[in-house]
């Protein structure tokens, strides 16, 4: 089921979360022809024009990549502008990206869970539940659903939801060792915060099994750095 969203060189290597990448800088390109090249950044909007889908901010996108590959030119730009750049951008970045998907695409595990983690950088804990929830829907057997769950739980500062699904989250998954930081914080549990933190600030963000960066990963890492 994410198989199209997924790059096909990475499909070999089981997936933690369907929002790893190849790069954080540049498209996708179709399988087996190579990534594309990276897009200017594109101007921000006022919160305004954020809210009205100004079809402006699709000028970055490649128009001869195909579909998938411009949504996630969108989808990382909504990620890196959630992180580090304009929180207005977020916005219209995603619905952009819902855009090119269609209906049916942006309401998947892919553009749910970067939708999820945008809002939930955000601080916008219901829009974070409401693509934890379609994620799950979308994918109920993979258990990065409850790493997004546990997320949006945090975001509504809801402690206890977050550590029972952080109890079934992939065991091997960074962000979820980071919300479990940030619980034992919470919790005053400082020692074990500060060495969840410090273990998280060693781990590489590469990809696992790929060349590139594991966006996921580096959203755990902006986190710690805040812990």
């Amino acid at each position: 089921m994410l198989g199209s969203i997924y790059p096909r060189r990475l499909g070999r290597y089981p997936p933690i979360n369907p929002i790893c990448v190849a790069t954080i800088s540049s498209p996708i390109a179709k399988p087996g022809t190579g990534a594309g090249h990276a897009p200017q950044r594109p101007a921000t909007k006022p919160p305004a024009a954020a809210q009205s889908g100004s079809s402006t901010i699709g000028t970055s996108a490649n128009a001869n990549l195909p579909a998938n590959a411009q949504a996630l030119v969108h989808q990382r730009m909504a990620l890196v502008e959630a992180l580090i750049g304009d929180r207005n951008a977020v916005v219209p970045h995603l619905a952009k990206a819902a855009e090119i998907l269609g209906q049916q695409a942006a309401a998947g595990a892919n553009h749910s869970a970067f939708s999820a983690v945008c809002y939930a950088t955000l601080g916008d804990a219901a829009q974070a539940q409401a693509n934890a929830d379609a994620f799950m829907k979308a994918a109920p057997n993979n258990n990065f659903g409850h790493t997004l769950q546990a997320l949006a739980a945090i975001t509504a500062k809801n402690y206890d939801a977050a550590a029972q699904h952080l109890q079934a989250a992939p065991p091997n998954d960074l962000l979820a060792y980071e919300l479990n930081a940030e619980i034992a914080k919470q919790q005053g549990r400082s020692d074990d915060a500060k060495a969840a933190k410090a273990a998280v600030l060693k781990r590489a963000v590469k990809a696992d099994g790929g060349p590139g960066v594991d966006v996921i990963k580096l959203v755990a890492r902006f986190r710690a750095e805040k812990l």
